[in-house]
């Protein structure tokens, strides 16, 4: 993966069509309000962003590149991705006149001394040509195909971590994005994403986070999907002993469709908070439980594993555990059935 330097960042914009709420993080006030139009008529998004943008006037002194790209974003629309780490330069003193958006992006990539890339349905800022393989960013195939046709709205501010965002999607448009703990913690640079697609959107946040392309892999189901470092091997389920008959109550259970938000769980109708960082799985287990429907518990170290904020949709329970366990960087850890539960544990440990 690229690295990236820690960044403290306490705002996230998010702007959509359908949930509109207010999270505040650090004492400082966050406009997030997440939404999708899951319209199946594909749009032609191989059309050159420029070309769907509103005439740009602008008269600005000197700012950072983040800000001009919010100002402008949340005035004219349009779709802008800056790479995280150039958030920060400044843009000396610009004006523009009914200019397009391609001719305004241009501008700014000049003044700031940074490469400009047209991906089609957006512009891509980055430092220079040492960063040219994240141009080579694809999700095409990998992901589930309503995510083609789940058209999105987004705006994050430059450092916001990308298990933050994910979270954000999730709980706007119902599905199970999470990323592992080689992944989770990259910080997405200042974007304006206005009606692309969620695959669209999803590489726009990778891209921007500096993820490179040759270290990531993509494991999907129905509606979700796990970000994770190239070469694990992951399975297909991390259930570990025999599985539940057909009349067991837990069984039927971990087939049921749930929603699960974590650190804490947060009412449909809300947006899901902006957090820190991960905490620990023990901390989470008694919110977790209550969500699934059955006890769940940690033996051994398990409860000291780190647990990523997220928010899961339209997944079974199984497959919500697996999305959880799947965070870790290893694979000596799984869950059994006992009883009418369930114990997270490590898997060189006999189950009970």
């Amino acid at each position: 993966m690229y690295r990236w330097e820690p960044y403290p960042r306490i705002e996230v914009y998010c702007t959509t069509m359908k949930l509109q709420c207010i999270a505040t993080l650090l004492a400082t006030a966050m406009l997030v309000s997440c939404a999708t139009s899951t319209s199946q008529t594909p749009r032609d998004e191989a059309r050159p962003a420029a070309s769907r943008a509103t005439e740009i006037t602008l008269d600005q002194g000197p700012r950072s590149l983040s800000e001009t790209i919010r100002a402008v974003g949340e005035q004219y629309g349009g779709s802008v991705v800056a790479m995280h780490g150039i958030g920060q330069e400044t843009v000396p003193s610009l004006a523009l006149r009914r200019s397009t958006q391609h001719r305004y992006v241009t501008a700014l990539a000049q003044a700031v001394g940074v490469e400009l890339h047209n991906a089609g349905p957006y512009f891509f800022l980055y430092p220079d040509q040492r960063y040219a393989p994240l141009l080579d960013l694809s999700l095409a195939g990998q992901l589930p195909a309503a995510f083609d046709t789940t058209k999105v709205s987004l705006a994050l501010g430059d450092g916001t971590q990308l298990f933050n965002a994910l979270a954000i999607l999730s709980n706007s448009l119902r599905v199970s994005l999470v990323a592992d703990n080689a992944v989770a913690d990259a910080r997405c640079g200042e974007l304006v994403l206005t009606d692309v697609s969620l695959r669209t959107c999803l590489e726009a946040l990778l891209q921007s986070a500096r993820v490179s392309p040759g270290n990531l892999a993509v494991h999907q189901g129905p509606s979700h999907a796990l970000f994770a470092a190239r070469g694990r091997a992951i399975p297909a389920s991390y259930l570990v002993g025999a599985e539940p008959g057909p009349a067991s109550t837990v069984g039927n259970a971990l087939a049921r469709e749930v929603r699960v938000t974590l650190p804490r769980f947060v009412p449909e109708d809300k947006a899901v908070p902006v957090y820190d960082g991960p905490v620990e799985l023990g901390t989470v287990l008694a919110t977790l439980s209550s969500q699934l429907g059955f006890t769940v518990q940690a033996r051994g170290d398990a409860s000291t594993l780190p647990i990523n904020p997220c928010a899961l949709y339209g997944v079974s329970a199984r497959v919500a555990l697996d999305l959880i366990v799947g965070q870790w960087l290893t694979d000596a850890y799984g869950y059994t059935i006992e009883g009418d539960g369930v114990v997270i544990l490590p898997i060189t440990e006999p189950a009970a």
